[in-house]
């Protein structure tokens, strides 16, 4: 019976010997784990900001697209219809159409847009006609 004991004690004694030893490089160890560990989360963390500022960036990319095409468009029916006043209604309405969309996602909130519009509306009422 002590004969099935001996090999697990022996072994244990053996663990706290090399435990109380090493006590210091094994605290270290696990301390360095621990500052791993924090790296790791900070990088993660990291990692995810950067991929949704990138979404953002995309998000903007295609906005700047939209906005740049309502203004081209807007610009071209301008030119088109120079010489004809007053331009077509159809004409009227699409321009409207693309300056609004423009607006819209220049300013995202409808009191901005309001604000927007009516500094405009000013300023256009006291061109001279």
């Amino acid at each position: 019976m002590i004969e099935i004991l001996v090999w697990p004690l022996v072994l244990l004694i053996l663990g706290v010997v090399v435990i109380f030893t090493f006590k210091e490089q094994i605290s270290m160890f696990i301390q360095e784990i621990g500052h791993l560990k924090t790296k790791w989360f900070e990088i993660e963390r990291i990692r995810k900001e950067v991929f949704a500022k990138a979404e953002e960036v995309e998000k903007v990319k295609v906005n700047l697209r939209e906005i740049m095409r309502s203004y081209v468009e807007t610009y071209a029916f301008d030119l088109k219809t120079r010489n004809q006043i007053p331009p077509p209604p159809d004409v009227i309405k699409k321009a409207q159409e693309e300056l609004n969309s423009i607006i819209k996602l220049l300013f995202p909130t409808k009191d901005e847009r309001v604000i927007f519009v009516k500094t405009l509306q000013e300023k256009l009422n006291s061109l001279p006609s």
